[in-house]
C-alpha cells in the first residue's frame, strides 16, 4: 500500500486521500478434476488499483491501475465439520489448529 500526493480527478466525492494497493496472488487455472487437492497448476498475478478514503477511514471508491484484472474471486473455507468418509478429518484439523 502507497499513499498517492494529491488526489485523481475522478474521484468520488468525499475522499480525502488515495492509496494505491499492488496485490500478489497465486491461484489455480484450469484444473480439471483430480485427487491432488490443487490441480497442480497455478499462476502468479499481480492486480494494482486505487483505494478513495474518506475522512473516516471508509473506502468509498477505488479504481483499476492495471489493465489485467479478475472477472470474479472467490476464497474457499473449510467446511465447519466432516462427515462420512471424511469423518477422520476433523481429528487431524484439531491437532493442526
Amino acid at each position: 500500500v502507497t499513499p498517492k500526493a494529491g488526489l485523481s480527478p475522478r474521484a468520488a466525492k468525499g475522499t480525502v486521500r488515495e492509496v494505491r494497493v499492488e496485490l500478489d496472488i497465486q491461484h489455480t487455472i484450469g484444473a480439471q478434476p483430480s485427487r491432488n487437492p490443487n490441480g497442480g497448476k497455478f499462476k502468479a498475478q499481480r492486480y494494482s488499483f486505487t483505494l478513495e478514503i474518506d475522512a473516516s477511514g471508509a473506502v468509498i471508491g477505488g479504481e483499476w491501475v492495471s489493465k489485467t484484472r479478475p472477472d470474479f474471486v472467490w476464497l474457499s473455507r473449510l467446511p465447519r465439520t466432516f462427515g462420512g468418509y471424511y469423518s477422520t478429518l476433523e481429528s487431524v484439523l484439531e491437532r493442526v489448529q
